[in-house]
């Protein structure tokens, strides 16, 4: 990715992810392009996995499915930086990625406390 390209890097607990590449936003969601880092590949099965239960009906059991594999991603802590900079932009509440797609929500990481 060119480095004049405004966005947003991806971390969690320091390691960079990835680039984000901001498209728009459809309040409350933000939509991007997402570029992996080498350190994505360790976690890349837990966001392809979140990416395949989102098409999962509403049983108590898909959602619990749900539930468990948002929870391993708010685990990770994830942060969104300034790409030029490297200020912190925000720590989404959600964030999901499928291909190099990525959309998120938030910027408090409100979920980070929650049981």
């Amino acid at each position: 990715m060119p480095h004049d390209i405004p966005g947003f890097l991806l971390l969690s607990k320091g390691a960079v992810l990835g680039r984000i590449q901001f498209s728009h936003e459809d309040w409350p969601w933000n939509y991007g392009k997402f570029f992996p880092a080498e350190p994505f590949r360790d976690v890349e099965e837990l966001f392809r996995r979140d990416a395949s239960l989102l098409a999962l009906g509403d049983s108590p059991a898909e959602m619990e499915e749900r539930d468990a594999a948002t929870r391993q991603i708010v685990d990770l802590e994830l942060e969104l930086h300034h790409a030029t900079g490297g200020a912190l932009a925000g720590e989404p509440d959600l964030l999901h990625i499928r291909g190099d797609e990525v959309w998120w929500r938030g910027f408090s990481g409100a979920l980070r406390g929650a049981v």
